[in-house]
């Protein structure tokens, strides 16, 4: 994964983040609009697939457009649709990027990051049932975190 995707990603996933935690209001001020809380969630959990977060920007771009401008003042002014087109524009560029660069790899080695994608994946599900089954327990639960292995 290259630097330019990491960063892609994350300007991707702050922006949601952001709308996410001002959608209550956004869609309360705004019930003409009639769109729901449910309509903006993702559906599945995106971790750190760079498609699946892909795929969620374009599920929830409908949903975005009636609430542009009530978005805008969360977003110092600028149309949130506009800068989830910009990530979408980056983020499908970085994706082509890495897509072909995975395909001039031999087999064997696109096997070998297929087998650390999915040990990944489970350590993140060891991770995510430690926090669920300690949330009472914050020192253990802290300790429930991939930096341990990486």
């Amino acid at each position: 994964m290259s630097a330019a995707e990491v960063t892609a990603r994350a300007q991707a996933k702050a922006f949601t983040v952001r709308l996410h935690k001002v959608a209550p209001i956004v869609i309360r001020e705004n019930p003409d609009a009639k769109i729901t809380l449910d309509q903006l969630n993702p559906g599945e959990t995106l971790g750190d697939s760079t498609p699946r977060r892909i795929g969620y920007l374009v599920r929830m771009r409908p949903y975005l457009v009636p609430l542009d401008s009530a978005f805008a003042r969360y977003f110092k002014g600028e149309s949130p649709v506009a800068i989830l087109d910009r990530l979408h524009a980056n983020l499908s560029a970085v994706d082509a990027v890495q897509e072909v660069r995975m395909k001039d790899l031999p087999a064997g080695t696109r096997a070998v990051y297929a087998s650390k994608g999915r040990l990944l994946e489970l350590i993140e599900d060891c991770n995510r049932v430690g926090w669920v089954a300690f949330e009472e327990e914050p020192e253990i639960r802290a300790k429930f975190n991939k930096d341990i292995v990486l």
